[in-house]
């Protein structure tokens, strides 16, 4: 993304963020410092084993959602930091990532 577009896009965040009452005090200064925090908790975070059967009942997909759910999983996957990747059990590889930067 362009600079400008990631700029446009945090601040439209921001305001969700207003909408959902949370301070603008407690919000990062700009993208970088978010990307930051996110990477700071995703690392400090431990996923129970409770939280990998949700997450594995979630992804069992219905008799008409099933090529759907695959990707929903396979993009979830892509998109969660590796240690929370790994904390779910969440298969990744060179191919998937391939699969995925081909998407964006």
């Amino acid at each position: 993304f362009e600079k400008h577009d990631v700029t446009a896009y945090y601040a439209e965040a921001c305001r969700i963020g207003e909408a959902l009452r949370i301070p603008a005090g407690q919000m990062p200064r700009d993208m970088a410092e978010l990307c930051r925090y996110v990477v700071e908790t995703s690392e400090s975070l431990q996923v129970s084993d409770e939280a990998r059967a949700i997450a594995h009942d979630l992804f069992q997909p219905l008799p008409p959602t099933g090529p759907s759910m695959w990707l929903m999983k396979h993009l979830t996957s892509g998109l969660l930091h590796p240690a929370l990747r790994d904390g779910f059990e969440l298969s990744w590889g060179p191919w998937r990532e391939r699969q995925l930067q081909a998407l964006q």
